[in-house]
């Protein structure tokens, strides 16, 4: 009995220790870079913030999201003055309205913004999902954007081709 009760007693500690270290660790915000580069970078970069005390408060961190990068090398993905007004989990989806200002982007601009939103929210919460909306507006054309993580193709390196297989100096 004595046995049971020690290692019941480790695993509660072990299990104690591994929630701390998840708990100091930063989460990462994700947004469009200031000057895009297609060739180096890419489009999206990320800036670690400090999320300990809201490790599940969704509607804080995304509150802290709409602030915008503290990086000058990064810029907002969402236009000015857009707030958040609910976070919500369903399961594994995360669904996110936002104000009409939203709908202000469209096409690419909102693509980017979207998978911006979607990759922060992977990264800081225990979710697979992101439901993106615009209280009573539409987003190109439709109600809301789903993303998850198949959707979000950042950096394919299959269309790179290898400097040594060009044939130059």
């Amino acid at each position: 009995m004595k046995r049971l009760l020690c290692l019941l007693l480790c695993a509660l500690l072990l299990a104690g220790c591994e929630k701390s270290e998840r708990i100091v660790s930063p989460g990462l915000f994700y947004y469009p870079r200031a000057e895009v580069s297609y060739e180096e970078d890419g489009v999206i970069g990320s800036e670690e913030r400090e999320t300990v005390g809201h490790e599940v408060d969704y509607f804080f961190l995304m509150s802290q999201y709409l602030h915008g990068p503290q990086d000058p090398a990064l810029r907002s993905a969402l236009p000015r003055n857009t707030a958040l007004l609910s976070a919500e989990v369903e399961g594994t989806l995360l669904k996110l309205t936002f104000t009409q200002e939203l709908s202000e982007l469209s096409g690419l601009d909102l693509t980017i913004a979207c998978a911006c939103v979607t990759l922060t929210c992977l990264s800081l919460f225990q979710v697979e999902q992101v439901c993106i909306q615009a209280d009573g507006a539409l987003l190109d054309g439709e109600p809301s954007i789903t993303m998850d993580e198949s959707c979000l193709i950042l950096v394919d390196q299959s269309t790179q081709i290898p400097p040594e297989s060009t044939g130059g100096n």
